[in-house]
Order: structure tokens, then sequence, then C-alpha cells
């Protein structure tokens, strides 16, 4: 199924009554007035109309590294930089680490956004096909085989969007293991991570052991 057919489907099901679009996570109700209270009170207060630490707010960046923690990966405050959406820090990451030409594959279909960003960057996009006929799974060797020497780094939606595909920890590891042998970047995009509610863990490169038997 190509990008342009799950498009057709949301479409399709906008217009449809009874259904739920899960395309763009806007939600259908309005924030919580409990959010919208502290929003409210930092507004009076003074507190959102002046420059803050550029690297995000301290209190914020100590409160995800604490729950970086209770996930088994150890980054300090210091190792974390906030930004305004995913899309803002994968952006700083293509243009901060690469240069024009350099080639980055992506696992497709994935977040139509990663191609964009790419594009933005000057980067060359290798599409590693997925297979639609085993619930969109990754072959490594496919991965493997379009590394070059303009190779740079390898972009992972994990979960996967749109397929809502879950990669399984063997699947994982040799994707780790490909990278580390070739000396690539490895960016891992986990936003639908709170919306999974199986077994299998999430990588994180503190977390190898893991994944051993």
């Amino acid at each position: 199924m190509k990008i342009s057919k799950i498009k057709e489907m949301e479409l399709l099901a906008k217009n449809t009554r009874r259904t739920v679009s899960l395309s763009q996570g806007v939600p259908h109700f309005y924030s919580d007035a409990a959010i919208r209270k502290d929003v409210f009170k930092a507004i009076k207060a003074n507190k959102v109309d002046k420059y803050e630490d550029p690297q995000g707010l301290r209190k914020l960046r100590q409160l995800i590294s604490r729950m970086e923690q209770n996930r088994g990966a150890a980054y300090s405050q210091n190792e974390i930089l906030v930004t305004a959406g995913a899309m803002e820090g994968l952006m700083v990451t293509l243009l901060a680490l690469f240069t024009k030409g350099d080639e980055i594959m992506i696992p497709s279909p994935s977040y139509v956004s990663f191609f964009k960003a790419a594009a933005i960057a000057s980067l060359t996009v290798r599409n590693v096909v997925l297979d639609e006929s085993s619930n969109w799974s990754l072959d490594i060797k496919k991965l493997q085989d379009l590394i070059n020497k303009k190779t740079r780094a390898v972009l992972l939606c994990h979960p996967n969007n749109p397929t809502g595909t879950v990669y399984s920890p063997e699947t994982l590891e040799k994707i780790c293991r490909l990278t580390e042998a070739y000396n690539l970047t490895l960016i891992v995009d986990e936003v639908y991570e709170h919306i999974y509610f199986g077994k299998i863990a999430l990588y994180h490169p503190h977390q190898r052991n893991r994944f051993k038997k």
C-alpha cells in the first residue's frame, strides 16, 4: 500500500460517521481544565513573556531526565534539549550532523514529514521498503544492501507511522548493531510509545541487556 492510498483512506474515514481519525493526533476535546488553569496562572504571573534557557526549562529537563531513568536510559538534564515539537528536534539534528549530499535511510512507508525535513537539509533519502505481506516488517538485509560511502544515518519511526508496526526486540538489536558496524547515526522517533500497551520494550542504547536472552 502506497502512502497516497493511506491518505485516501484517511480522507474517506473523515467523511464517514462514527469514525475517529488517528491521522494527525488532533483531539476532539478541549485541553483539561487543570492544564488551562495552570496556563492562565502562568500568564497572570508574567512567566511566559521572557526568554528562557535555550536548552529548555531546567525543571522540565530534570523531570525528563527522571522519566528516562525510569525507562533505563541514563541521561542527565545537561544532555537533554527541549524543542517546540518533535519535528523541530529532528530538523535541528539533521542540520547539525549532516551536510549536503549525505544519504539517510528511512524504512518506508513512514511519517511524511521525515522526507520534507531531509529535503530541507539537502539530504538524499534511501527508502527501505517495508514488507506489506508481513505486517510491514523490516528486512535487515535490504537495509544493509543500501549502505554506501555516502550513507550517514538511519531514521526510524517506532512504533511506525502510518503502519502501526512495532518491531521485535531482535529487529531493533540488529538495526543497532548494523548502524554501529557502519558508523551510522541512528535517529529514533518514539512519539507513539505511550499509546502502545504491549510487552515489547522500545530501544535505548543503555538497555542492550533487555534484548539479550
